[in-house]
């Protein structure tokens, strides 16, 4: 007999545990609101459980297709690398967790366990499930440990408004080795990614950097101040399009930081295979304390 409350709640804690560790070992950015949803995707999609059993095939296909729907909804889509990078953590895990419980349920005796196209279902006690959870917390917190991404300090939320429009808000890397410049004033630049970032920016920059990453000539558009900033990178030197932001504060593990008039760089390649949609380096952070200082000084 299968209790659905149980089958529901037990697999909604895993998928978001699951998760989580996926996001660390991956190195990607996870939400609490887009965990969740993903966690409830990977509950709903044990109903499995409950239907005709399948040909062997289709029932594998089936775990495949959801465990990549279940990815695509909790980290969403920034590029094919990224994506099946966090689709094989999470499969893994979820491979690793089935090998765990099935040693466990054949080592303690457990009884009223069914299998279903690919599902384990399981009768736990209230007791039972609650130390099921806390040990999957205490091996989420090792595979951390062990396998964690980049430190809190490395991790910040950038937000910019240019000419007027709504603020963009993106995850930002701290990278002590990026030292863009712009050219005219001479203080450091933050890149964008507009792959990362083009779902909030408004239609004509869009389509300005659209024509102009296609190898275009188009005029910037109207009230947006234009700036070519040389980059070298490995596939060579070019010109990206710059512009100056009407605001701009940073927020991360080292404290919030305000640049107001710094220069928003774009390109159009995904930025450390699309886990961040911004870079910037210590010399923003040097130039806006500064700055902050400088500012302070006056005032008193």
């Amino acid at each position: 007999m299968v209790y659905l409350d149980i089958l529901l709640l037990v697999n909604f804690l895993i998928g978001y545990f699951l998760l989580r560790a996926a996001a660390r070992l991956a190195g990607a950015d996870l939400g609490a609101g887009r965990a969740l949803a993903g966690a409830a995707a990977s509950a709903l999609s044990t109903l499995i459980l409950l239907a005709p059993e399948l040909p062997g095939w289709l029932g594998a296909a089936y775990k495949l297709a959801t465990a990549a729907a279940i990815v695509l909804i909790a980290f969403g889509f920034k590029g094919w690398r990224p994506f099946l990078r966090a689709c094989v953590w999470f499969f893994i895990l979820n491979l690793g967790l089935a090998g765990l419980v099935l040693l466990a349920v054949y080592r303690g005796g457990f009884s009223g366990m069914q299998v279903n196209n690919f599902s384990v279902y399981i009768n736990l006690s209230p007791v039972v499930l609650l130390l099921a959870v806390l040990c999957m917390y205490l091996l989420i917190r090792l595979l951390l440990a062990l396998f964690g991404r980049p430190g809190p300090e490395n991790l910040w939320r950038l937000q910019f408004a240019l000419a007027g429009a709504p603020p963009v808000e993106l995850q930002a890397f701290y990278d002590t080795g990026f030292f863009l410049q712009d050219p005219l004033s001479g203080c450091q630049a933050l890149l964008v990614s507009w792959p990362g970032a083009k779902n909030q920016l408004p239609a004509e920059l869009n389509d300005f950097l659209r024509e102009y990453f296609a190898g275009g000539s188009p005029l910037p558009p109207a009230g947006y101040r234009l700036r070519l900033v040389p980059c070298k990178s490995a596939a060579g030197q070019r010109a990206l399009p710059g512009f100056i932001a009407a605001s701009a504060a940073l927020r991360g593990g080292r404290g919030a930081y305000g640049g107001d008039g710094a220069t928003v760089v774009f390109t159009d390649q995904s930025l450390r295979d699309g886990q961040f949609q911004a870079l910037f380096g210590s010399e923003f952070l040097h130039s806006e304390t500064k700055r902050r200082k400088s500012t302070c000084t006056k005032d008193g």
